[in-house]
């Protein structure tokens, strides 16, 4: 059922144009980071010394590499998924559409970070907001936290694709790896709440935010291993 050759019975088809419009997706964002890292002199204007330019791109540097390994930890996280779902149908092509729509959106809040990690200076004048208590918003957290927030839709949508596309094995293989399957899914539910926390961690803490980012990042990027298996999916769960 695996075939690109037609319509299988029950509307059923292939799931290689779906990778090849994906793969398409993500190289496009995540080729547009780089862009943060331009320099933007005008054509008249004196460029400033190298050691300054280079200095003043500091947060550019981060949230281009932050950004880039995010994504590509995502990317090998759909082509994994599709080690399981090997075939699909048109509710399947719209939820990974909407899916999509999200990644070509991600530099976005990428060039966000840059722009605005470390605008909180003394005099407060980066001040965007006040929480009831006093506390102050700078726009550094602000940008840390619609970074975040990006990510909590993200994962809604990557486990809404994933959850079709197993529910009722409706697009399972018949060679399905089930120990894989449970893997896959317990690491997905980290997804939304930890995100979630990561956001509100970076109301108040841009340094938290980043942290607990590259944690999941690096959660993700090792959670299809199969050694990982006992510490992501309980022994017993079913999915």
């Amino acid at each position: 059922m695996s075939g690109e050759g037609g319509a299988a019975a029950g509307g059923y088809t292939g799931t290689e144009r779906i990778l090849a419009l994906s793969d398409g997706v993500f190289a496009v964002a995540i080729t547009l980071l780089v862009l943060d890292l331009l320099p933007a002199f005008g054509a008249a204007a004196r460029p400033p010394a190298l050691g300054a330019f280079l200095h003043d791109k500091l947060a550019s540097y981060l949230s281009y590499v932050l950004s880039f390994l995010t994504i590509g930890v995502i990317w090998t996280n759909h082509h994994q998924m599709f080690t399981q779902i090997k075939r699909s149908n048109h509710v399947f092509l719209l939820l990974n559409i909407v899916f999509l729509l999200w990644v070509a959106v991600l530099p976005f809040p990428a060039a966000l970070l840059a722009r605005y990690l470390g605008q909180n200076g003394p005099d407060h004048k980066d001040v965007v907001a006040t929480f009831p208590a006093g506390h102050p918003l700078f726009e550094s957290n602000a940008a840390m936290a619609i970074y975040a927030g990006t990510y909590v839709v993200g994962s809604v949508l990557f486990n809404a694709v994933w959850w079709y596309g197993i529910r009722n094995r409706r697009l399972m293989g018949d060679d399905t790896d089930h120990a894989a399957v449970r893997r896959t899914t317990w690491s997905y539910y980290v997804g939304p709440a930890a995100y979630m926390l990561d956001l509100v961690l970076s109301l108040f803490s841009v340094g938290a935010g980043l942290g607990l980012f590259l944690a999941l990042a690096i959660f993700y990027a090792l959670a299809p291993l199969p050694s990982m298996n006992r510490l992501v999916a309980p022994k017993h769960a079913r999915v």
